[in-house]
């Protein structure tokens, strides 16, 4: 099966499997952002993408669910190997942990941020929900 999908803003046709998984699909593309910390549950949240402007698991989805859409990863945040400004924050703050949930930290927060330039703690509160185990030390470490 054939699909056509705007990835990180460049036009994409892609020969893929029925059924096959969005998360395996895209980091077999090589976009190693897109990560499985959860088996395909898709409660951890490091395999979060931005799918038609929306935060969601791409291990939820499956490839025909990506025709004619716009998905964005966090590979799009950097240009030429320069980090965004949410990624130099969250370096510069000491908000990163091991890495592994880095990607996905970035992407939600940036979409946050474009969506609500000065969010409230209710509303950072609920952008990082979905991130599992980086909710749970930047909760701990505001205390």
């Amino acid at each position: 099966m054939t699909i056509q999908f705007t990835l990180n803003g460049r036009p994409q046709s892609l020969e893929c499997r029925l059924g096959e998984n969005v998360q395996t699909l895209l980091h077999s593309m090589g976009y190693h952002s897109v990560r499985n910390s959860d088996d395909g549950w898709g409660y951890a949240g490091s395999d979060v993408i931005l799918l038609n402007g929306k935060l969601i698991n791409a291990s939820l989805l499956i490839a025909a669910q990506l025709e004619g859409a716009e998905v964005k990863t966090a590979e799009a945040l950097s240009e030429w190997n320069q980090l965004s400004l949410v990624q130099r924050t969250m370096i510069d703050v000491g908000v990163v942990q091991s890495g592994y949930n880095d990607p996905a930290l970035a992407l939600i927060l940036t979409d946050l941020l474009e969506r609500i330039p000065q969010p409230t703690r209710d509303e950072i509160d609920d952008a990082l929900s979905g991130l599992f185990s980086v909710m749970r030390v930047i909760s701990s470490s505001m205390k």
